[in-house]
């Protein structure tokens, strides 16, 4: 009965954290939890001086250091042993052929809670899940107002999600109260990058954002070379040479590399626009498209000149126009480069004020990763070595470009003649020969060109030398 006491605690609020508003059963378990933010250890290990913010962690520690009884749990059926208890509780439910974890969309048991949330994860349940909806809405399963689908025939039962958890500090909201908890984590200084401040919502999160300054990339692929921060990043990238795509359409058989994909895909289907603007009421399948429509249409007070054309009364339609979503609406006030995205012009703006100015020569970058790069051209450093011929670069997608020599890749294709090349920025050029587009205009004669490097290398013949002079003497 007293176990039940001290549960019913995290349903009353009793004791409550008021930064993460987390529930626990009793003042002792709320103090141990409330050192999680201060960062407070008041345990210490006696061998290591390792801290600790709880009592029995500092206690489990303590095998490590002794030898003896490193894991003291033993299972009596097959003598296997376990550093902690409850790892013994979940190898005894193999034996006992016990699986209390169910799942309520299929039936399925499992032996421990972490692998049913994995099974949930899976692709499968896309399936079962959005069958559900689709049903629901042909009328084969009714509405109640209990907020439950319930199935005419033996469909799955499946609760519809709400986004119930808001974070308090912004406009975000959350399935799940773990989410909120994890997501507060960017509104204090607990995992801060200490070269830019940006707040991460976990140590994993930190170690993977402190990469894009060290320009570390620990995860390869074995078939291209392409080397990557995170590892779920090359888990995708892999796909492409595989081919695969494990996430399916239950509505039209389209399959997608990232469940995330799927799930976007699916709201054009179901009609849903989960995404509202708060400022216009306009409703978008995808958040990123929310976040783009406001920088687009409410975004006021920036340094930039949005370009649109005249005869037309509502840029805010050219905007949404998908025909003119590559054309490049955001222009710089401070010299005449274009961007497609705001993003690109805000990054862009950082090389006009100093921000990210170099000491040794005054070149401002565009980001605090963009300054180490240029430093290297000072100091003469090249962290980055071929393991082929030893050569060292600056910059890892040097090395990158550079090992497609040894490799003989030439990954980028035309798609008119056929013709290949190491670099990206290669196939435009070439593209534009099939085309004879000359995007490049001379400001002071009109003549076009193909390539920006040929506009420059224009600019300084002998010609416009002789045009400058005359040009500044009209102007006066």
């Amino acid at each position: 009965m007293r176990g039940l006491r001290r549960h019913m605690n995290i349903h009353t609020g009793k004791y409550r954290c008021f930064q993460c508003c987390k529930y626990y059963q009793s003042r002792m378990d709320l103090a141990e939890h409330v050192r999680s933010h201060s960062g407070d250890k008041p345990f210490e290990c006696g061998v290591c001086s390792k801290r600790f913010t709880r009592s029995h962690h500092v206690v489990r520690h303590s095998r490590i250091h002794s030898g003896e009884d490193k894991e003291p749990y033993q299972c009596y059926m097959c003598d296997k042993a376990f550093r902690h208890s409850m790892n013994l509780l979940r190898h005894l439910r193999v034996h006992m052929g016990e699986k209390p974890y169910v799942c309520s969309l299929c039936g399925k048991r499992f032996a421990d809670a972490s692998n049913l949330q994995k099974h949930k994860h899976r692709a499968d349940h896309y399936e079962t899940f959005f069958q559900i909806k689709i049903k629901a809405r042909h009328s084969d399963i009714t509405e109640q107002n209990t907020g439950e689908l319930i199935p005419q025939t033996n469909h799955c039962v499946k609760k519809t999600v709400e986004k119930s958890y808001s974070c308090n500090q912004c406009d975000k909201h959350f399935t799940y109260l773990r989410g909120l908890r994890k997501h507060m984590n960017v509104h204090t200084d607990k995992h801060r990058c200490q070269d830019c401040g940006k707040r991460c919502q976990s140590n994993i999160d930190l170690a993977d954002h402190r990469r894009m300054h060290s320009g570390e990339k620990p995860f390869e692929c074995t078939v291209c070379g392409k080397q990557f921060a995170r590892s779920h990043h090359l888990a995708v990238h892999s796909r492409t040479h595989s081919g695969e795509k494990p996430y399916k359409c239950y509505l039209c058989d389209k399959a997608f590399k990232q469940p995330a994909d799927l799930d976007r895909h699916v709201r054009v289907h179901m009609g849903e626009k989960p995404y509202s603007c708060s400022l216009c009421g306009k409703s978008f399948t995808d958040s990123s498209n929310l976040r783009q429509h406001k920088r687009h249409m409410h975004d006021s007070g920036m340094p930039f000149k949005v370009k649109f054309e005249a005869d037309s009364n509502d840029y805010s339609e050219q905007l949404h126009d998908d025909k003119k979503m590559g054309e490049k609406w955001y222009a710089c006030i401070e010299c005449d480069k274009s961007f497609s995205h705001l993003r690109g012009l805000r990054a862009h703006m950082n090389i006009h004020t100093d921000k990210y100015k170099c000491p040794d020569c005054g070149k401002c970058s565009q980001s605090s990763f963009g300054l180490v790069e240029h430093s290297r051209s000072h100091s003469g450093e090249k962290p980055f070595e071929c393991t082929v011929c030893r050569k060292r670069f600056t910059r890892p997608h040097h090395l990158v470009r550079h090992s497609r020599i040894h490799r003989g890749m030439k990954p980028y294709e035309c798609h008119i003649c056929g013709k290949a090349f190491r670099q990206l920025a290669d196939l435009p050029r070439h593209v534009r020969t099939h085309t004879g587009e000359k995007p490049y205009t001379c400001s002071m004669c009109g003549k076009s060109f193909r390539d920006a490097s040929n506009l420059n290398q224009h600019k300084y013949r002998d010609d416009h030398s002789r045009l400058l002079p005359i040009t500044t003497a009209v102007l006066k």
